[in-house]
C-alpha cells in the first residue's frame, strides 16, 4: 500500500464493495444539508457513457454537535436510496456517512479529504495509479459530455497530474432572485479578470481553482499528501501544489455549472461572497486596480529580461518584502540556478500564488484601492461593453 495511507489517511477502508476492475474515474461529492443533491446525481446519470467505468462517492458529513444537519443528511440519504431504486443507474453510488466529525475540524476540506482518500484507496486497489479522482459539489450540474471529456483528457499521455475544468455560473432563471444572479455575474467576472491578469503579468498561475471543477490523478494526489482539512479555500491550497510545479492542466471541452446560491457556511468562497454582497458587507462590483497588475508585470518581465542580473523592482513592491527578504532570496535563487528555466522553477516555489495574493492585498491597501471591475477589465484586458458583455468575452477566451 502507498505510504500516504500510513502518514496522511484519516480512515481505514470505508466502502466494503470492491470497485469495478475497469474503473477509471471516481467522483467525490461532499454532502452537507444539500437541497439539490438529486439534481446533481441526475446530471451525472444523464451523461454520455465513457469508455471505462466510473463510480460516485457521496460523503455525507456534519459536526458532532450539529444534530439538525445530521438529521437532514439522513433524509437526503433516504432520498438517494429511493432514487437509485427508481432509476437503476449504470454506475455504482456509494454513500459514506461521516456525521460525527470533530466540531473544530468539520467542514468541506475534511469531507473532501476523507472522500478523496477513499477514492484513491479503491482505485489503487485495482492497480489504477493513473486513474482520476473528480471533485464536484452537491449543487452542481454538468454537461452531458463531462465524463467523456475528462476521460479523453487524462488518457492522453501528455496530460498533467491535475486539471481545472471549465465552469459557468448560471446568470438567469427561476431558481434564484435577480439580485443573486447579478451578484454571481460580478463574482465570476472577478475570477476571470484575476485569471487573465495572471496571463497579462506573465505568471504561470493563470488557472482557476474552483473546488467543484477539479480533477487529479491518483498517484499525484497521494504524492502531494492529499487534500487539506481547511473549512474554506481548500481548493485553492490543494491545486496550488500542482500549479507551482506546472502540473495543472485546463479542460475546456466540457462545462461544470456551479450554483450561485448564497451561503454562510464558510468564511469565504462563492456562497459567502454572494451573501456578503447582498448584505452590503462586500461590493462585488469592485476588484483589483490594473495599476497593481502592471507593476507586477514589470517585476516579472524584468526577471525574465535581465537574468542573471538583478531585476528592477518598483518601490511599491519593495515595501511588501520584509527587511532584506528579497535580497537574501535573490542571492539564494541565483546561486542555486544554472539557467533562467531552473531559476523560474525555484522562484515560483517561493513566489507562490498565495504570496502573489498577499502582494495584491498590500498594493490595494497601501497604494491602489479597488476600482470598478467593469473599468478594470476594460483597461487591463481591453474588453469593452458592460459587465455582461465582458464576462461573455472572457468566457469565450477561456474556451479557445
Amino acid at each position: 500500500m502507498h505510504p500516504y495511507f500510513a502518514k496522511h489517511s484519516l480512515r481505514d477502508k470505508l466502502i466494503a464493495k470492491d470497485p469495478d476492475p475497469n474503473c477509471f474515474m471516481s467522483i467525490v461529492i461532499p454532502v452537507f444539508r444539500e437541497e439539490q443533491l438529486l439534481q446533481t446525481i441526475e446530471s451525472i446519470h444523464n451523461c454520455d457513457s465513457p469508455n471505462e467505468s466510473f463510480e460516485l462517492i457521496l460523503l455525507f458529513n456534519s459536526a458532532e454537535s450539529d444534530t439538525e444537519s445530521r438529521e437532514y443528511n439522513q433524509r437526503s440519504k433516504i432520498e438517494v436510496e429511493e432514487w437509485i431504486k427508481q432509476n437503476s443507474p449504470a454506475f455504482p453510488i456509494h454513500m459514506v456517512e461521516e456525521n460525527h466529525l470533530d466540531d473544530k475540524l468539520a467542514g468541506v476540506g475534511l469531507a473532501r479529504k476523507i472522500g478523496m482518500g477513499e477514492a484513491a484507496r479503491r482505485l489503487l486497489s485495482i492497480g489504477k495509479e493513473e486513474a482520476v479522482i473528480l471533485c464536484l459539489d452537491a449543487d452542481c450540474t454538468i454537461d452531458n459530455n463531462y465524463l467523456q471529456a475528462v476521460e479523453a483528457h487524462f488518457q492522453n499521455p501528455k496530460s498533467k497530474a491535475a486539471a481545472s475544468l471549465y465552469f459557468e455560473h448560471p446568470l438567469e432563471g427561476d431558481d434564484y432572485s435577480n439580485e443573486i444572479y447579478e451578484a454571481i455575474l460580478y463574482y465570476e467576472l472577478h475570477l476571470r479578470y484575476y485569471k487573465h491578469a495572471m496571463t497579462y503579468c506573465g505568471l504561470p498561475f493563470d488557472r482557476y481553482t474552483v473546488g467543484s471543477s477539479m480533477a487529479v490523478r491518483v498517484q499525484a494526489y497521494l504524492s502531494e499528501g492529499g487534500m487539506n482539512k481547511r473549512k474554506a479555500g481548500e481548493d485553492f491550497y490543494f491545486l496550488q501544489k500542482y500549479l507551482i510545479k506546472g502540473e495543472l492542466d485546463e479542460i475546456n471541452t466540457t462545462t461544470v455549472y456551479p450554483s450561485p446560491r448564497k451561503s454562510d457556511r464558510v468564511p469565504f468562497g462563492t456562497g459567502r461572497a454572494v451573501q456578503d454582497h447582498l448584505e452590503e458587507r462586500k461590493d462585488l462590483q469592485l476588484s483589483y486596480s490594473p495599476k497593481s497588475f502592471k507593476l507586477i508585470a514589470e517585476f516579472i518581465g524584468s526577471i525574465k529580461r535581465d537574468f542573471p542580473r538583478r531585476p528592477q523592482i518598483a518601490e511599491e513592491i519593495k515595501g511588501f518584502f520584509k527587511a532584506d527578504e528579497w535580497e537574501v532570496e535573490w542571492k539564494k535563487l541565483i546561486e542555486q540556478s544554472r539557467d533562467l528555466e531552473s531559476f523560474e522553477k525555484r522562484f515560483y516555489q517561493w513566489f507562490t500564488p498565495f504570496k502573489l495574493l498577499k502582494l495584491l492585498h498590500y498594493l490595494r491597501d497601501e497604494y491602489y484601492p479597488n476600482i470598478s471591475i467593469e473599468e478594470a477589465v476594460s483597461e487591463l484586458l481591453e474588453v469593452s461593453g458592460d459587465v455582461g458583455d465582458q464576462l461573455e468575452e472572457l468566457r469565450r477566451r477561456d474556451q479557445f
